[in-house]
């Protein structure tokens, strides 16, 4: 069990252990229960925001689907990347996450394309989509730095500040008293959670809040990776530290974009609302044409059941009328036979018609 002690307080060393329960080979750590812990105050805070953002709230989820995964493969493929000597000799422990080893830029460089690549295929705005994240982001981080508290590690080099933190591994080595940089972290996340807040209200453009997360943290994690241990620290070689090069890249990077977007490019604040107002149309105007469609199909449906059965009597009417048509049409076309007993009289040959006799008055003799 780990030790750590706070004596600049008069805090003595207490142990630690990393694990909350175990069955058999099961085991929950306190760890993965505060990061489970940062991303849902996260999501609880992103999810009433999103119509600020002109995002759906559905939307919003069904990206964290695609965007989680993608963080938890990144964080992972970056730290490997950067350890390469321990895993290629044996690549099936690139996939035992449980043993840890996972990289916070690699996380973001997974979710951030996964983000990407969601509102290219959903058609939203990739800007609005980040900067709602960039708060989610810092929240978390925030809050996940606790989780290197409990499993004692992300501390720095020696020194004698009043807050330095003692420190007992698990193997019961004495490290010494030292920067606690999880805790440098965990206020500097939260400070900058509070200014990017604060700006949300403001924007002058989508990304903008992306771009000031980026500049935040770059800066505070290069500075900080300069006090880390060296047992934390990814390098390449013997001098560059990988992460620390990043942050500051990244920091450079930002900060331009985001001068040239203040400075020298024409936003104007209300270019969001507008944005947001089309969006909002364009959804209003797709839910009406699906409950038109539905009551079109309705009616359709309607249509063809009434027809069907006025067919099926138009059917019986006409089967009744060829029926009668039929029997009139044997009746006329039949010829009569004469009677047996009936015979034509026939004049005979030699007969005469008797004369009259008297006279004009018809008197006779």
């Amino acid at each position: 069990m780990s030790k750590v002690g706070f004596p600049g307080f008069g805090i003595g060393d207490f142990g630690i252990n990393s694990e909350i329960f175990r069955i058999g080979s099961f085991a929950l750590n306190w760890y993965g229960l505060i990061i489970a812990a940062g991303f849902l105050l996260a999501v609880v805070y992103c999810l009433p925001r999103t119509k600020q953002f002109a995002i759906r709230q559905d939307e919003f989820t069904d990206m964290l689907i695609f965007a989680v995964p993608a963080a938890i493969v990144g964080a992972r493929l970056y730290y490997c990347a950067f350890n390469w000597g321990d895993y290629k000799n044996d690549l099936l422990g690139i996939f035992r996450v449980r043993e840890g080893g996972l990289a916070i830029y690699g996380a973001i460089i997974g979710a951030v394309l996964a983000c990407g690549v969601f509102c290219w295929v959903k058609r939203m705005h990739a800007g609005a989509v980040l900067d709602l994240c960039a708060l989610g982001l810092l929240i978390g981080q925030a809050v996940g730095r606790w989780g290197n508290f409990f499993n004692v590690e992300v501390y720095g080099k020696e020194t004698g500040l009043p807050w330095r933190m003692s420190v007992v591994n698990g193997w019961g080595v004495k490290v010494g008293e030292v920067h606690p940089l999880f805790l440098y972290e965990f206020f500097w996340n939260a400070a900058g959670f509070l200014l990017l807040h604060l700006l949300s209200k403001k924007r002058r453009f989508n990304g903008q809040l992306f771009m000031l997360y980026i500049a935040w943290y770059g800066i505070g994690r290069g500075l900080m990776e300069g006090l880390r241990d060296e047992t934390y620290i990814l390098r390449i070689g013997d001098n560059i530290a990988v992460s620390q090069l990043l942050a500051y890249l990244s920091a450079v990077a930002a900060l331009l974009l985001l001068g040239y977007n203040l400075i020298f490019k024409q936003h104007d604040p209300e270019d969001i609302g507008l944005w947001a107002e089309k969006r909002e149309a364009f959804f209003a105007e797709k839910a009406k044409e699906k409950e038109s469609g539905a009551l079109e199909g309705e009616e359709d449906c309607k249509d063809a059941d009434t027809e069907a059965d006025t067919g099926d009597i138009d059917i019986d009417i006409d089967i009744d009328a060829d029926t009668d048509g039929a029997a009139r049409g044997e009746d006329e076309t039949a010829e009569p036979e004469a009677a047996p007993d009936e015979q034509t009289p026939e004049a005979a040959p030699d007969e005469e018609m008797p004369e009259e006799t008297g006279d004009g008055d018809g008197d006779k003799a």
